[in-house]
């Protein structure tokens, strides 16, 4: 059985709906900007990345405020574990994500992970789910290329823009 308002809606949105304009492709074919890249030690490795307000900055300024949207698919981590810190009580959690993200008439899924250490269950709860959403919604927009941090997967990181370019700007 069908439900007008869900019809309704879905024939609103279908509206609405927007495409990929060559404006749109102009942006989302720049380099990305060199002073974006962070790094950080993961056990023997230096990882490159960008934070998650410069994507989301990013997808504003490509995507438009309302052009884009994102959706938790599911969200789950594990309960808190007790750990001893010198003597301290401590807690660690680790939780994942997954987030659907659609932009211009496109979807993207992908998966996120993150973990929370605190001194109390809340706090690391707080943290694992915070870096879990945040890294699921990275890993959605990459799919949209160097603007999102694609360009860090190549080990010759050609979509990123040189020390001359930047100087250029």
């Amino acid at each position: 059985m069908s439900d007008p308002a869900m019809d309704r809606l879905d024939t609103y949105l279908n509206d609405q709906e927007q495409t990929m304009e060559p404006t749109h492709v102009a942006l989302l074919d720049e380099k990305l900007d060199r002073t974006a890249i962070r790094t950080r030690k993961q056990g023997n490795m230096e990882l490159h990345y960008i934070e998650g307000w410069y994507a989301i900055e990013n997808a504003n300024r490509i995507f438009g405020y309302d052009g884009w949207t994102t959706e938790i698919k599911s969200l789950t981590s594990n309960d808190p574990q007790e750990y001893d810190k010198g003597g301290q009580v401590m807690y660690r959690v680790y939780a994942t994500c997954i987030m659907r993200l659609t932009a211009l008439g496109t979807v993207h899924e992908d998966v996120g992970y993150g973990s929370g250490f605190g001194q109390t269950p809340g706090d690391c709860i707080e943290g694992a789910v915070k870096e879990a959403t945040t890294d699921a919604q990275k890993r959605c927009l990459r799919h949209w290329g160097n603007q999102f941090g694609l360009a860090l997967y190549d080990k010759e990181k050609r979509g990123v823009k040189s020390r001359e370019e930047q100087a250029a700007q």
